[in-house]
């Protein structure tokens, strides 16, 4: 028993304090850098983070050492004006600035594909209430990637009115999936109401323009009729795209799980081995426990591995019907429609 509480003993204390190390040497690389290379490394931040609009928000503690107060007062040296705090999901400094020229707008696609966004400027009515004309604009004109979900960009409004755009945009039929910051832009993704999203463990999902845009093209409309009567699907429909991605994020969650049963035990494993071999020589029980545990380990690494598999080829086998007539309709719609792009290859680069 004295070897068996050793050796977990050890891998604890080899995990532990490889946790530490990690943090400790985070801290004290930043505590190595000169306190005035740190403020300028703020000084950079904040311009980085400028919205054309002259709106930016930064952490209260964006390098070691460095204090909200003085975030402050190297931003006002800059000439931007302290707005306040927020805290959306940790504390953040708030503050604006004039920009000679005013503001400007950006319109794009975003990096997976079909999510098209346009960044809006703030304004207000006559009477001093926030108008959210082009926000609400903006909304209109989403349309969800292959994913299910659309970027919504708030890179010209101001960090106080982002929790009122996301409960605006979920009041317009758009769900806050999670937050999503791009080029120094923030913003969010989201997906209409009752819309299923596969935004992780996206690697062998579908990929390409989603189905709201593929609806709208009379080609893609044809051969969906014809992949409905070959493979037993409309990939158009949004039944069909809801239960296609609610059995994959299933199968995703089973397929991690059995990864999680093969890795845990091969790493500890590796640990084992590495702080009880030379156990090995001792002979008698010493070496039958560690040869025991050994055993184990590998057993249990064994069939984490055959899990992973097996539980691999079922979200394959279980999304191919949905997948290849989606392919089918989605290939036709790029070579023959009226305006659709290919995507898939920006949504692998993503």
């Amino acid at each position: 028993m004295n070897t068996v509480a050793w050796t977990f003993a050890a891998i604890a204390m080899v995990i532990g304090g490889g946790c530490l190390v990690l943090i400790a040497w985070a801290v004290i690389s930043q505590l190595l850098t000169p306190l005035d290379k740190r403020y300028e490394q703020v000084r950079k931040e904040l311009l980085k983070r400028e919205s054309p609009t002259g709106v930016v928000q930064i952490s209260a503690t964006p390098r070691v050492g460095v204090k909200a107060d003085k975030v402050r007062e190297i931003a006002e040296e800059l000439g931007f004006v302290y707005d306040g705090d927020s805290n959306i999901h940790s504390r953040q400094l708030n503050f604006h600035r004039p920009l000679p020229g005013g503001a400007r707008s950006t319109s794009g696609d975003s990096p997976t594909g079909a999510a098209r966004t346009t960044s809006t400027a703030t304004s207000t009515t006559p009477g001093g209430a926030p108008d959210h004309s082009a926000f609400l604009a903006q909304l209109a004109s989403l349309t969800t990637d292959s994913s299910g979900t659309a970027r919504v960009d708030l890179g010209d409004f101001h960090p106080r009115q982002h929790k009122e755009l996301v409960r605006l945009a979920d009041a317009h039929g758009w769900t806050y999936v999670h937050p999503d910051r791009r080029d120094g832009r923030a913003g969010f993704l989201a997906t209409r109401h009752g819309t299923e999203t596969v935004t992780t463990n996206d690697e062998y999902f579908i990929k390409g323009p989603g189905i709201d845009e593929l609806s709208r093209d009379p080609v893609a409309q044809r051969v969906a009729t014809e992949a409905e009567a070959e493979f037993g699907v409309n990939p158009l429909s949004p039944l069909a795209y809801n239960e296609a991605a609610a059995r994959y994020k299933a199968d995703s969650r089973r397929t991690n799980r059995w990864a999680a049963v093969f890795t845990l035990p091969f790493l500890t494993l590796i640990v084992v081995a590495l702080a009880t071999g030379r156990l090995l020589g001792d002979g008698g029980t010493t070496a039958a426990v560690v040869v025991g545990i050994w055993v184990g380990l590998a057993a249990l690494a064994t069939l984490g591995v055959v899990g992973l598999t097996h539980a691999h080829r079922r979200r394959k086998a279980n999304l191919a019907p949905y997948k290849q007539a989606y392919e089918k309709v989605a290939h036709a719609a790029v070579h023959g429609g009226h305006g659709i792009s290919d995507r898939s290859a920006a949504d692998d680069a993503h």
